[in-house]
């Protein structure tokens, strides 16, 4: 693998990556086939076997995955061009300048993100792991019959729904479905890792009108990705996701358009893009148009989020904040992603390792591949070990 070759001829690349493949242990490459079954085949490629082994080669040498392939246009790029993109796999090595591994579960598992943070989410929220959960369930559904449920330790919003427990004779039956709904996604645990055991159940959020003009049939909200440098907490690529359907769960892999919010005025400044690399000047629904869209009370959310970034541990100063704006309780905190991408690439459009790696104070080496580096030896020279 040290020797592994920079070349931009399909070819090569395809006859590389067919050799890597038998580096993957079985589940890790039925999970990577599995990603090809509804793609269609690429021009130029000849099969989506082909297409697999290319998207093995910018695996091992870029840390691209099939979904940045698409949404970053980059299926046809050049070397020059790839190597200046944050990927899955070198966004880690950034960010472990920034957060340390071992605090991954403050904010990806629910449960403790919740409680670490309960003051800013403005909603109550339960944890659900067994059979003596019942009569918490029961008390919560008192007071909210209709509420979110979630995987405990699952992001891009599987298993997230809404759930309307008036339309369950048998609350038992209902609460029973919650108990390890993890299981029903266990490809992804092995793939992404995360915490199997275990669902959250929150309060419905209502959102601000203002803020939901574009959609109103969804609950949208604005990812505030927060820097901490030098004590310093810098907003670094913040986007507006909205949804386009009457469905409340709006994610980035449920065809949400996404704008760029410009960090000091709260104006959206792009037009807006969806996962699938499809582009947009209004809003599909309701024709508001993007660029110069002004996102309601910015001031205030750039107020809360710089307070909350500020209280977290020494050793988490990266943080993808989901926000909601409410028409009483004010800004509220969806959840915190610990390694959400910097999707500042996706709603410009080109590569920002340089640029993030400029305002943290460290880049990869050139010539290094991402998995020659040890995360651990990262941690410790940024001083968070």
């Amino acid at each position: 693998m040290s020797t592994l070759k920079i070349t931009d001829d399909l070819k090569e690349q395809i006859q590389i990556g067919r050799e890597m493949i038998s580096l993957y242990d079985e589940n890790k490459r039925n999970f990577v086939m599995h990603q090809y079954d509804n793609e269609p085949i690429w021009g130029g490629y000849d099969s989506k076997e082909d297409m697999m082994y290319k998207g093995i080669y910018d695996y091992f040498v870029y840390g691209l995955t099939l979904e940045q392939q698409i949404y970053y246009h980059l299926q046809y790029a050049k070397h020059e061009e790839k190597k200046e993109y944050l990927t899955i796999q070198n966004e880690f090595l950034y960010k472990a300048r920034l957060n340390t591994k071992k605090d991954f579960y403050l904010l990806e598992d629910k449960w403790e993100a919740y409680k670490m943070l309960k003051p800013y989410y403005k909603r109550e929220m339960i944890k659900i792991t067994g059979e003596n959960d019942f009569n918490i369930f029961k008390d919560f559904i008192s007071r909210h019959p209709k509420f979110i449920v979630k995987p405990l330790g699952l992001s891009n919003t599987k298993g997230v729904k809404v759930v309307d427990s008036d339309e369950y004779e048998d609350k038992k039956v209902l609460f029973r479905s919650f108990i390890n709904i993890g299981e029903d996604y266990k490809y992804d645990y092995i793939v992404y890792g995360g915490i199997v055991e275990g669902t959250v159940l929150e309060e419905l959020v209502e959102q601000d009108s203002a803020f939901g003009i574009m959609n109103p049939g969804s609950i949208n909200a604005v990812r505030i990705p927060t820097v901490r440098v030098n004590g310093k907490v810098i907003p670094y690529g913040c986007w507006f996701k909205i949804g386009v359907t009457n469905e409340l769960v709006v994610g980035e892999c449920r065809d949400a358009v996404m704008a760029g919010i410009d960090p000091d005025t709260g104006t959206l400044y792009t037009d807006a893009i969806t996962e699938k690399g499809v582009q947009h000047e209004k809003h599909p629904v309701s024709g508001i148009t993007f660029k110069g869209f002004q996102v309601p009370k910015w001031g205030e959310l750039r107020s809360m989020i710089d307070e909350v970034a500020s209280q977290l541990k020494p050793t988490i100063n990266h943080v993808g904040w989901d926000v909601v704006l409410t028409p009483d309780k004010g800004w509220a905190i969806i959840e915190g992603n610990y390694w959400g991408q910097i999707f500042k690439q996706l709603v410009e459009q080109k590569g920002l390792a340089r640029e993030f790696g400029d305002l943290i104070g460290w880049h990869m080496d050139e010539g290094k591949f991402w998995w020659q580096y040890k995360i651990s030896q990262i941690e410790k020279s940024a001083g968070l070990r």
